[in-house]
């Protein structure tokens, strides 16, 4: 059936097919006209003879034509025998004003929506795509069925299944009542289910349910609107709930659903609501974002992303106890069973933590709460949204209470640090734990960080960000080893909470007589199973902080002088490792366009030459490759627009201008040369030349630098003439260009040249006969 303008377009006005019919729409092919004209008669006799010669006979025969009128039309019962008379149509159908009123009695949907259309719905009660479009519609992006859909198929499946069993009661919850009737009122839609179903606004909209029998399926928009509404026979009530209403504030029917099973909608996990986000339009890099700090709830996306200002502030935001979301927003996380925890909440609030836990267990019960608890820890539900929302409302008084604290807690000494590292594991058994938890630790760090960004984005009229990197620099300058291993966990944290005192910390150790930093590599001994990596967080930290293209050049410089330092074990967590991510052609983890990404590897170059060398081999092209995606800030922006893909110029502007470095480099130093050879058929004709050109100038090195540079190629020619002897592999230019400069290089010193022969047990031929064992007798 068109609709829209299509109403207009010349042909039949629907045509329609269907294995079982029913009462308005006929069992197999069915043709249809419809019309609006004082005079339905002539309509239909036009319509009537019009058609009558639009489809060959034999299809006529066995189909229906059916004629609409909107008016009420006595003579329908005539027209229609004589219609059937012509033995034209297997059978014809009149439907007229009075009809289509018996149709709308049974299909509820349909009338509300034609009430919606024509401004005459009735007060309290919505058609389920009518409540869907607009609950979707409030955030922009739009949210979609599928993004809400995303992870949470098991509880569609069981949904559906109640559904078609008739369970009179069915009780839903998710973090919000909206979303759990958002959520339902897309499964109907995309089960073909809203046809028989309506939503109840108010307490007025079931008038229109006891009205109409035909609606099976009634979703109350909240919980409130079940109250004192007896189940009915053979309709499902689906009343919604909210993760924090507790069962005993409930009434009637919504309390009885809730104990009959409740159909709960987790939040999707990291990569599900990430990957839902990018779907409904959001970019990358903020949908990673917003999947850290949202709580991974759609409730939270919506408000947050809310195109009507009117939604953007929740009911909570008003209630009198939401002062002690000032506390949770600056502190983050706690354990309500550390007792260093809690007295830190007390010194920063000013206030007893059991009136802060009293206010915040009142909180948690409501609607769409803004707090969790799980287990014994507190924590905000999106941390995103309450710095938002309080970070406004934050006195200079309380902010300065967290810094004090703060500075305080984050000074101790790890006690872990006075056992031996293999005791360190069980710290806790010695007796050698902090006084605080890790969690309220982990979530002052983060706050830092989290004040920064709020002070950067205007959030906050204080200014903080200079309070926040004055305690960055305080913290970390002049850092003894022990402070460095401390405070290791934090890393992440401070550089995203100061950039600019973090680095600066960095590099001032480096330079010191001490070099304290560096204890973080020399501490990690062992990759077993009680070994740590004391470095990771650092390396963390830098790769957090080379996302933003202007310190990409100081984070690869300290890259490359941390990578001077050996960590012990087989960790793949090194400065090195770090230092190659940022500057990989096809994947760099960073902002920085080309341009910088080469002015900073010419520093490394530069500065620190035998890291960078073994720099540029890393980045030279080969047959395959791995990385895996470098730490990204959590509250910062840093990395927006840096995408997954490289074009193809990107790629090889960056390449072609690190091969010149490469063979400028090279030049002279026969290592280096031989370090090329195998790459002299991965890039242009003019790196091809260029190595070809740097192997016959190491003719004139002395004796052990010639038998380098020739090892390298014989190595090289033994493949190429084992396995690309027609140039199948590859193209031969460079293998027969080789050759002669294999023998040009042997070394005057007669046990030099041949020492080759005897270092190993098979022997690499220059021509290619490996597997001919009698020619390795003959050369031995």
């Amino acid at each position: 059936m068109p609709g829209g303008d299509s109403v207009y377009v010349p042909g039949w006005d629907g045509v329609v097919s269907v294995d079982v019919g029913n009462a308005w729409v006929p069992e197999g092919a069915s043709y249809w006209e419809f019309g609006v004209s004082k005079k339905p008669g002539d309509k239909a006799n036009d319509d009537f003879k019009k058609r009558k010669d639009a489809l060959s006979a034999e299809v006529a025969a066995e189909a229906t034509f059916v004629f609409i009128t909107s008016r009420r039309w006595p003579g329908k019962s005539k027209w229609k025998q004589k219609a059937l008379d012509q033995n034209v149509w297997a059978n014809v159908l009149v439907w007229d004003a009075d009809d289509l009123e018996a149709w709308l009695e049974t299909s509820p949907a349909t009338s509300l929506w034609i009430g919606a259309e024509l401004g005459i719905a009735g007060f309290g009660v919505e058609a389920i795509e009518t409540h869907w479009n607009h609950w979707r519609g409030q955030s922009n992006p739009p949210l979609s069925a599928e993004a809400l859909l995303g992870g949470r198929e098991q509880t569609r499946d069981e949904l559906l299944k109640r559904i078609e069993a008739s369970d009179g009661l069915i009780a839903v919850m998710a973090d919000s009542q909206a979303e759990a009737v958002g959520f339902v009122c897309a499964q109907l839609i995309a089960a073909g289910r809203s046809h028989n179903a309506a939503c109840i606004t108010s307490a007025d909209g079931w008038q229109f349910v006891d009205a109409n029998p035909g609606v099976s399926i009634v979703v109350v928009a909240a919980d409130q609107l079940a109250a004192g509404r007896a189940a009915r026979e053979g309709v499902s009530l689906i009343i919604p709930l909210a993760a924090g209403d507790q069962v005993f504030n409930l009434a009637g029917p919504a309390a009885k659903a809730a104990d009959q099973g409740v159909i709960e909608l987790r939040r999707p996990k990291p990569d599900e609501f990430e990957k839902a986000m990018i779907g409904i339009g959001v970019a990358p890099s903020d949908a990673a974002r917003f999947t850290r700090t949202m709580g991974r709830s759609w409730t939270v996306f919506r408000r947050l992303n809310a195109a009507n200002p009117a939604i953007r502030n929740p009911s909570w935001l008003e209630h009198p106890i939401s002062r002690s979301l000032h506390i949770i927003t600056l502190v983050g996380a706690w354990s309500s069973v550390s007792e260093g925890d809690r007295a830190c909440v007390e010194q920063i609030a000013g206030r007893s933590y059991e009136d802060i836990e009293a206010e915040l267990l009142e909180l948690a019960a409501l609607d769409d709460a803004p707090v969790l608890k799980i287990g014994s820890i507190w924590k905000a539900k999106a941390p995103l949204e309450l710095l938002q929302l309080i970070a406004p409302k934050l006195t200079p008084n309380m902010l300065l209470r967290y810094f004090e604290v703060s500075g305080a807690i984050l000074e101790e000494p790890d006690p872990a640090l006075e056992l031996e590292e293999d005791k360190r594991w069980a710290a806790s058994i010695y007796g050698k734990v902090r006084e605080h938890s890790s969690v309220v630790l982990e979530a002052i760090s983060d706050s830092l960080a989290k004040l920064a960004f709020a002070a950067d984005s205007g959030l906050i009229p204080i200014d903080v960000s200079h309070r926040v990197g004055n305690f960055v620099s305080e913290l970390l300058g002049g850092a003894t080893e022990e402070r460095w291993l401390s405070i290791s966990p934090h890393l992440r944290s401070l550089s995203e909470a100061s950039p600019t005192a973090f680095l600066r910390a960095v590099r001032e150790s480096l330079r010191s007589p001490d070099k304290t930093v560096l204890r973080l590599l020399t501490e990690t001994q062992s990759s077993g199973g009680f070994g740590r990596c004391w470095q990771a967080n650092l390396l963390w930290a830098l790769e957090i902080l080379a996302w933003y293209p202007v310190r990409i050049n100081q984070v690869a410089l300290t890259l490359a002088e941390l990578s001077q330092t050996e960590i012990q074990g087989n960790w793949s967590n090194t400065p090195f490792n770090s230092l190659v991510s940022l500057f990989l052609p096809w994947y760099p983890q960073t902002a920085a366009p080309v341009e910088l990404r080469l002015r900073a590897l010419n520093s490394v170059v530069e500065q620190f030459p035998e890291v960078g060398w073994k720099l540029l081999l890393a980045l030279a092209p080969t047959n395959g490759g791995f990385a895996s995606p470098n730490a990204k800030p959590q509250w910062r922006d840093d990395d927006a627009g840096a995408g997954d893909t490289v074009t193809q110029g990107e790629y090889r502007e960056f390449v072609l201008a690190a091969a010149e470095i490469m063979k400028d480099k090279a030049r002279g130093h026969a290592e280096r040369i031989a370090d090329l050879v195998p790459f002299v058929n991965r890039l242009d004709e003019a790196f091809h030349a260029a190595v070809i050109a740097l192997v016959n100038s190491a003719a004139a090195f002395g004796d052990e630098d010639r038998e380098r540079v020739r090892a390298a190629v014989r190595r090289f020619l033994s493949w190429q003439n084992s396995y690309n002897q027609d140039g199948e592999k590859h193209d031969r230019s460079a293998a027969d260009a080789l050759r002669p400069a294999f023998d040009a290089l042997a070394p005057a010193d007669v046990v030099l040249r041949h020492a080759w022969i005897y270092s190993n047990g098979w022997i690499e031929l220059p021509d290619g006969r490996e597997e001919d064992y009698e020619a390795m007798s003959v050369v031995r």
